[in-house]
This record gives C-alpha cells, structure tokens and sequence, in this order.
C-alpha cells in the first residue's frame, strides 16, 4: 500500500471516531449531561465503593477544583449524591444518584443500539483483523514517542 491509500484509510479511520464521539455526545446531550459528567457517571457506575472527590480528581488526572466544579453541577441536576465518609467526617464520598443510574441505563441501551448499527454486517474475521491493526497502530505511535493520554479507567 502507498502512502496516499494509507492516509485515505488513516483518514476513514479518525472520521469513524469522529462521528461515533459526535454521536455519542448528542445523545448524552439530549440527556441533559456533558460529555466530561457522562465520563464520571460511568466510573461511579463501576465503582465498587463510592470514591472520594480527591479520588475521582486523580483517576480522571484533573485539578480538585475541576472535578469539584463538574460534581456540583452534577450535584444541581440530581445525578449525585455526597455521602460523608464513616471514616473521616470531613471526606465527602461521591455515588450516582438513582436519577444519574436511570440516565445511564438509558444511554446503556443507546450505546448499544449504536454500537450494533455500526458493526452490522462486519465478520469476525474482519473484527480480528481490525483488531490487530489497532493494537500495531497504537504500538507504532507509542514506539514513535506519542504520549498516551487515555485516562487509566479508559485502558481496561
């Protein structure tokens, strides 16, 4: 392959995630939460215990301040709710609402009337091949240098 059909693919590739992440902030849109609140959501989803701000702060590698701004507008819409911490009385711990798990099993089930609509029609033979050319993508950009900024609740 030449470099300008390499590029053609690279390009339909980086357009695909594009309209899958415009897409997929609509819907959240239409839900009434940014994109950074859906993010929260899902890891509060899969906590197994409620975090602490400071610890949401770090797992999303943003400021306390930052965190503590989306939380409080999350807090104004019902999404969350601050439990004190049995521990510490001057800890906040922070767990999804039932208004925020109702939100997000509703876009569950849009992820994945999404998600079906976009591989229809594609093989699992395709799918390991796809596969196997974005685990070499990303290891050829990571051995080029690139900076990996996925947040670490992104890489599992």
């Amino acid at each position: 392959m030449d470099a300008t059909e390499a590029r053609k693919l690279i390009g339909k590739m980086i357009r695909a995630n594009r309209l899958h992440r415009t897409y997929v902030e609509k819907t959240t849109r239409d839900a009434g939460i940014h994109r950074s609140q859906h993010h929260i959501l899902i890891y509060l989803m899969k906590a197994t215990t409620p975090p602490s701000q400071k610890e949401l702060a770090a797992a999303f590698e943003i400021t306390p301040a930052a965190i503590a701004m989306s939380l409080k507008k999350m807090e104004q819409k019902g999404l969350i709710e601050r439990i004190t911490s049995p521990d510490d009385s001057r800890v906040n711990l922070i767990a999804i609402s039932e208004k925020g798990r109702e939100i997000m099993e509703c876009n569950k089930l849009l992820m994945e009337k999404t998600d079906r609509a976009m591989i229809e029609g594609v093989t699992e033979s395709e799918f390991e091949t796809f596969d196997a050319v974005l685990d070499k993508f990303v290891s050829n950009l990571l051995m080029l240098g690139a900076e990996d900024e996925t947040p670490p609740y992104f890489k599992k």
